[in-house]
């Protein structure tokens, strides 16, 4: 899809939503009357040709620097000559401003990055979520503790940190709860990211990037297996105890990255002795006897698999 097509979007839409988000900026953010941004709205519909990606990226960036106190009407025109009309090039800007941030910004957006755009399934906030958090455990292994310590929490927070730590590059698309996820604003996002030559800081070479997705997937599976590895699973799911039960659903029921992680687990490992593989087995089976729901996705991923009388088929 072409910049210039705007999702359907013509130029009387760019002009009426700018003019709605500059009052909505001058009102809510700024505390002053909407006429007093009136310059902002001008300036962004005049230099706008009629791209809506570029008018969209500039005034989230009014609006983070309005939340961070850039407040006279001197300082906000200071920051819209700044801004360069050329998409490309406002790309490059946001890249800059993000590594401005320091090591942990870094290395957080360039792991989203990564995932955004080479995972082989989209993933949605929750997942991207336990992602991150998993990143962040150390070196010597995940735990549930760490887990849950470096997990962000809400949908809404970790919308809010997506667009603080990656530059309102990427966003939750637009669709139902179950079905949104994670994903660029435009191909063009993509596209630009993937010239190393432009920007050395954003290493998001492709075959780096998904040995990166593999390796992490495993570090969480592999946190899965050493859990389930301690307990003493009966071969009949219906022989488990209460105990048993809460201990499995409040370890499954939360593992929001098992369907990615699966694949990386039975199909990338060399070292998994048999005994762990058979009691992962086992969990997984009982897990999805209790959860019919994801049956459909398990299968998908692992179609050599039979889940109606254990895993491997």
């Amino acid at each position: 899809m072409s910049i210039y097509e705007n999702g359907g979007r013509d130029f009387n839409d760019i002009i009426k939503y700018v003019k709605s988000e500059a009052k909505r900026i001058a009102e809510e953010l700024l505390s002053r009357q909407p006429a007093e941004l009136d310059f902002v709205a001008k300036d962004l519909i005049t230099r706008s040709k009629g791209v809506f990606l570029w008018v969209k990226l500039v005034l989230a960036e009014l609006e983070e620097r309005a939340m961070a106190s850039v407040s006279s009407l001197a300082e906000i025109e200071a920051v819209l000559r700044s801004i360069p009309s050329d998409l490309e090039e406002l790309y490059e800007r946001i890249i800059i401003r993000l590594n401005e941030k320091g090591e942990a910004v870094i290395r957080e957006y360039q792991l989203v990055f990564r995932w955004v755009a080479f995972a082989p399934e989209p993933l949605n906030l929750e997942e991207l979520d336990k992602v991150l958090a998993t990143s962040r455990c150390g070196s010597s292994g995940v735990t549930q503790l760490d887990l849950k310590r470096n997990r962000v929490g809400s949908a809404e927070d970790m919308s809010r940190r997506l667009k603080s730590r990656c530059g309102n590059l990427v966003e939750v698309s637009e669709a139902d709860d179950e079905l949104a996820v994670v994903q660029f604003i435009h191909q063009t996002v993509l596209e630009f990211l993937m010239q190393r030559e432009k920007h050395p800081l954003v290493l998001l070479p492709e075959e780096t990037s998904r040995v990166e997705i593999i390796t992490l997937r495993t570090r969480y599976i592999d946190f899965l297996a050493a859990t389930v590895q301690e307990w003493e699973l009966p071969a009949n799911g219906d022989d488990l105890t209460s105990l048993q039960m809460e201990q499995f659903a409040a370890l499954f029921q939360n593992a929001a990255l098992l369907p990615h992680c699966l694949q990386a687990y039975f199909y990338d490992r060399a070292d998994v002795t048999h005994e762990t593989r058979t009691k992962m087995n086992t969990a997984v089976r009982l897990y999805v006897q209790r959860m019919d729901s994801l049956v459909e996705i398990l299968s998908s991923i692992l179609p050599d698999y039979d889940f109606s009388d254990g895993i491997r088929k």
